[in-house]
């Protein structure tokens, strides 16, 4: 009887905490590179429903400094059902004068009441030829790159380049990190560093082959030394960290 009770309580804990956790729909904003000379940028957040929700939710905003966000698509009011999807999309404003030199995070807060609320993250970067690339906080580790620590670099200042002048990475993304593969993988990667660029761009220097006859476009940049490995973090979010210095 006690074992009863005991396994009785345990079961309505359970349950209680994933009724906690539970919300009916996920997001993920959506990865683009838009091309752009102006103060204002749309993003678009993808949301699927498990379960059926009458929207009333108010998005809220967790920005940089000085940066403005306001909602343009308007569900209020409208059902959905579970494996429903739609586009949420909010317009998002910042002053050219100053732009950030390195990525800037940003959050959208999804309150469903005032208890529960998921929040979903992005980064956005102004690249230094007059795009802005908008990140998913999975796309952002999840290509051969290597973002530069702020903290590193104080007195980095923007610079104009062209696309053109950046390298392209040798390095085949899925195959080195498969997205659904668990154990850690360890590389030696050769990071290569463009002036005005908030990263340094991932090369395979080994599996470089030599052009026959003309040998190519030639890139200018300063290739230093690197060995990695990616974990996934406590939000499940992959990160790359560097193993430089690391004492066993």
């Amino acid at each position: 009887m006690k074992k009863s009770i005991v396994l009785f309580l345990f079961i309505i804990a359970v349950n209680t905490i994933l009724a906690s956790n539970y919300f009916p729909f996920a997001a993920e904003v959506i990865s683009k590179e838009l091309e752009t000379n102006i103060s204002m940028i749309e993003v678009d957040v993808y949301i699927k429903f498990s379960d059926t929700l009458t929207w009333n939710i108010e998005p809220v905003f967790n920005l940089p400094e000085n940066w403005l966000a306001n909602s343009i698509t308007n569900f209020e009011g409208q059902t959905f059902y579970p494996n429903d999807e739609i586009i949420y999309t909010f317009e998002l404003t910042y002053n050219l004068d100053s732009l950030p030199f390195f990525p800037e995070r940003m959050d959208i807060i999804f309150p469903l009441n005032e208890q529960k609320k998921t929040t979903i993250g992005c980064n956005i970067y102004f690249t230094p030829y007059n795009t802005v690339e908008i990140w998913n906080l999975i796309d952002f580790y999840y290509q051969p790159r290597r973002w530069l620590i702020k903290s590193n670099h104080p007195n980095a200042q923007r610079i104009d380049l062209s696309k053109q002048e950046i390298p392209p990475s040798n390095i085949n993304w899925e195959q080195v990190y498969p997205i659904d593969r668990e154990d850690d993988n360890e590389h030696n990667f050769q990071p290569v560093r463009i002036p005005g660029l908030a990263y340094e761009i991932l090369m395979d220097i080994e599996e470089e082959e030599e052009p026959e006859g003309d040998k190519g476009k030639r890139f200018t940049g300063e290739v230093t030394g690197q060995l990695v490995t990616w974990i996934y973090n406590d939000f499940d979010e992959m990160v790359i960290i560097p193993l430089a210095g690391i004492k066993y």
